[in-house]
């Protein structure tokens, strides 16, 4: 995210929201670049353009990086049948974009969704009906008072969770069993994390630029323990190589995540004698 002077139109220093939060160019800055050839940046006479990022990636990066282009539509005022006119907002279409070899498979889809929503929107409609433009911010590190990981959100939510978000969502009602998890889920997506999940932020530590403060959770456990939260369950996962609500920093890194070295598959995996599907269908009560 980069500022804009007011006073010379230049571009100030990079402004980071900390951790969780992606890196953002705003279409000011964008415009200010092409104009005037800002590094690479240029138009290229052909209705394209380039834009030259104002910070590259670290030496040692080794993660999968996405890039998105989303917008907020202006209000336009729409007249309703009684003659009533209001402010409504465009529902922009954003877009998502992977380099060679970073393409995801997302255990959910947006079709999914509005069986239910009809047309799920947030943020001033300029993020709709794209569960990709989602996980950009609300991936695994996003935390402040509370973890905005999309996974530890949706469940929180549609599990009517008593505590998630002070309570907010406590009367959500949810039209069926929780264990459908075909609803929301796309064929068997919901066995086991990634290996390569992150642990999920529950909530930021001290230092709200490091995420090696953050108070969090495995992922396989933070995903199950959304539902099974007794004292049995967090002793369960403990013992099978989760973590629960400790430091980041002291959660097992493999591959230099801290995503644990949770065993979870051994026995919930696909095909093992209490895969995760077997309980966690349509009809299942």
């Amino acid at each position: 995210r980069i500022r804009i002077d007011g006073a010379t139109g230049m571009p100030g220093a990079p402004s980071f929201y900390g951790t969780g939060h992606p890196n953002r160019m705003y279409l000011d800055v964008i415009q200010y670049y092409i104009a005037n050839n800002v590094g690479a940046s240029q138009d290229n006479g052909d209705g394209t353009y380039t834009v030259e990022y104002f910070t590259a990636l670290p030496a040692d990066f080794t993660g999968r990086a996405m890039v998105a282009i989303g917008g907020h539509p202006a209000a336009i005022g729409v007249e309703d049948a009684d003659g009533v006119v209001g402010n409504q907002r465009a529902a922009a279409s954003s877009v998502v974009w992977y380099p060679a070899g970073a393409e995801r498979d997302f255990a959910v889809a947006a079709d999914n969704c509005n069986a239910c929503h009809k047309d799920l929107q947030f943020h001033g409609a300029n993020r709709t009906t794209n569960v990709e433009i989602c996980i950009v911010c609300h991936n695994a590190d996003l935390a402040e008072n509370e973890g905005f990981a999309f996974g530890r959100m949706i469940h929180s939510i549609h599990t009517a969770s008593p505590s998630y978000a002070g309570g907010e969502f406590a009367e959500v009602t949810y039209p069926q069993s929780i264990a459908n998890c075909d609803t929301c889920h796309v064929e068997g997506a919901y066995n086991t994390a990634r290996v390569e999940a992150r642990a999920v932020s529950l909530a930021a530590g001290a230092d709200g630029t490091v995420w090696t403060d953050d108070i969090a959770t495995t992922p396989t456990a933070q995903a199950c323990g959304t539902c099974h939260m007794s004292v049995a369950a967090m002793g369960h996962f403990n013992t099978q190589g989760g973590a629960v609500a400790i430091t980041k920093d002291l959660i097992q890194q493999v591959g230099g995540l801290p995503n644990g070295q949770e065993a979870c598959a051994v026995c919930h995996g696909p095909g093992n004698e209490f895969d995760t599907t077997r309980y966690h269908n349509p009809g299942v009560e």
